[in-house]
């Protein structure tokens, strides 16, 4: 299979890239070169916002399937029809399960659960790029595959409430049994996919017919409460986790990003059926429990001293918030 992957060097697409490569894929990859060095990996540079150059850059080259990590915009995905619509025999664009309708209705994420996300632009956008690809296929057999991953996580970050960029700053946090907060009481599920599991989903997907036109969850099956997260962390780091709950309300007035990322995706219990992509993908079964990759992310910051770096801004703007928050409850 001759694959073309557009990015390949994120959180997801880094782990799908090892393993097209472990499988004898024959693998492209096309991006400005600002990053990646995959041995056996066919390198096309070019900014794929630069319709024009890309084409040219592509010129009398045809893939079996395409997958585009970096389209978030109606933009991305006019951008990418005029460019791979006689090119390949199958274009998977990756979506986000957090298009899914907020607030919950039902426990169980399907496929064909309704998309509507009030919160979360980002969303909104993702929902806006499937209809405008499901309209080229039902209008013109454009070769669409869609992927709705959700929170998938590599050796280098677990889940926590309040993202960071330096994670080992979170590590040392819990390490130090300082306090982290939970939104909310901590008690709602979510479901976490570590990204060499997801990788044996979408290299699945990839170049079967049978995908064409539909929609498909890949994620795993293991749900866990944000506080037994916490727990399982902390058990490996070796400390006893010091949770303190929010509420997402208070979180929603404090911090800018909690609209999107809380009331838009993570205050929610999300749990989903996997049963359509392991009907299309029999191998298809997750081996990375979130303990063991935990783990993972701890041997690898053993590896790498070097990405050892405390955020003082993120350590002071968890202390406030949790001091802030306190002090209404007095």
């Amino acid at each position: 299979m001759k694959l073309l992957m557009v990015g390949g060097t994120g959180t997801i697409s880094a782990a799908v890239t090892a393993l097209a490569l472990k499988k004898g894929i024959e693998l492209f990859i096309l991006n400005r070169g600002s990053g990646g060095n995959y041995k056996g990996a066919t390198y096309i540079k070019s900014d794929i916002r630069d319709i024009a150059a890309t084409k040219e850059a592509l010129k009398g080259m045809q893939f079996d399937s395409v997958v585009d990590w970096v389209c978030y915009t109606e933009e991305h995905a006019i951008a990418d029809y005029e460019i791979f619509k006689d090119k390949a025999k199958q274009f998977i664009f990756i979506s986000s399960a957090s298009t899914y309708h907020k607030p919950i209705r039902n426990y169980l994420i399907t496929d064909s659960t309704p998309q509507h996300n009030p919160y979360s632009l980002y969303a909104r956008n993702k929902i806006i790029c499937e209809r405008y690809f499901l309209d080229k296929y039902y209008s013109e057999g454009f070769p669409i595959t869609i992927i709705r991953p959700s929170h998938t996580y590599d050796n280098k970050h677990f889940p926590v409430s309040i993202s960071v960029k330096n994670f080992w700053t979170v590590i040392d946090r819990i390490k130090n049994c300082k306090p982290m907060p939970i939104h909310g009481d901590g008690a709602s599920l979510w479901t976490i996919t570590h990204n060499t599991d997801f990788a044996k989903g979408l290299l699945g997907a990839a170049g079967n017919f049978k995908s064409i036109g539909e929609a498909y969850n890949i994620t795993s099956d293991e749900a866990l409460t944000w506080n037994n997260l916490m727990r399982i962390a902390a058990f490996e780091i070796g400390a006893e986790p010091n949770i303190v709950h929010i509420t997402t309300d208070y979180l929603m007035k404090v911090l800018d990003e909690a609209e999107a990322s809380l009331y838009g995706d993570k205050m929610e219990s999300v749990i989903f059926d996997n049963t359509k992509i392991k009907q299309l993908v029999p191998d298809f079964v997750c081996t990375t429990p979130y303990q063991l990759g935990v783990r993972q992310v701890l041997e690898y910051y053993g590896a790498h001293p070097e990405e050892k770096i405390i955020d003082e801004a993120y350590n002071q703007k968890i202390d406030n918030l949790i001091e802030g928050y306190q002090s209404r409850l007095k």
